[in-house]
Parts: structure tokens; sequence; C-alpha cells
């Protein structure tokens, strides 16, 4: 992991947001964008603790470039959900 300092050089250089309590550093928090950013985190969610969730978001990747580039939507999505059931199984989906 980086040093917070090295953390702070680089997020600023990009202008990036901030993934880690960037409280030291109070010029960060004060940028024009943070009250916009900040307030996406009313709907965000934690990233789940799952040895198969790098899979997974690789399976979405590849659905949305399989969708763009190579098959209708339909088909991308049920690829998705075949890779997905592969890797966590089927007692552990939930279908909307």
């Amino acid at each position: 992991m980086m040093k917070p300092e090295n953390y702070y050089t680089y997020i600023t250089s990009e202008s990036n947001l901030p993934t880690i309590d960037m409280s030291e550093y109070p010029d960060v928090l004060s940028k024009p964008f943070m009250e916009t950013a900040e307030s996406f985190l009313d709907n965000a969610l934690f990233r789940p603790k799952s040895e198969v969730y790098s899979s997974v978001s690789t399976y979405i990747a590849q659905m949305s470039e399989d969708a763009a580039t190579s098959m209708d939507a339909e088909g991308a999505m049920n690829t998705y959900k075949d890779n997905v059931i592969s890797v966590v199984g089927e007692d552990n989906i939930i279908e909307h």
C-alpha cells in the first residue's frame, strides 16, 4: 500500500478522488468537485469481501464489451450469467 504522502501526490497530480482517509490533507477535501463526489456516496455500496469478486468484475467488463462489439445485449447477459454461475454457484445468485 502506498504511503499517504505518496498517495496525496498521486491523486492531486491526477485530479483523482481519494479512496483512503485523507483527513490529514484538508486541501484534497476542499476541491470544488468534492461536495458532488461525496453526494455519490449516498448510493454507494462497499465492495464485497469475496475471493471471486475480481472474476465477477471481469465478467461485467466482458459483458459490456460483448454487447458493444460481438453479441446482442441478451446474448451478452446470458454469457455473463453462465460465467458468474460457474464461479459462484447457482445457489449464490439473485436474478432481477
